[in-house]
């Protein structure tokens, strides 16, 4: 997949708590995230996707996601989508 294109992804989320608790009240669930978005950053071990794309190329917003904790990752084409480079 490309710099700059858009992408879907399902990916596992890591949690934490800070306050005490009894581990018999702990959620065996794993929580499980949905991202679109574009894909600006890709290393061997993560990607790094931004919320918006201005006409300069610059991205705002960014999440990075461990490549280990993806289920699932699909590039996104948009009927009538240009890019604005």
């Amino acid at each position: 997949m490309s710099i700059g294109m858009l992408i879907y992804v399902k990916w596992e989320d890591h949690c934490s708590n800070a306050s005490w608790i009894d581990p018999a009240d702990l959620d065996a669930d794993i929580i499980v995230c949905e991202t679109f978005g574009f894909l600006i950053q890709e290393t061997r071990k993560f990607i790094t996707v931004s919320h918006t794309k201005m006409s300069n190329e610059d991205y705002c917003g960014y999440i990075k996601i461990l490549k280990s904790c993806i289920l699932e990752r699909n590039e996104i084409i948009m009927k009538g989508y240009h890019e604005t480079s």
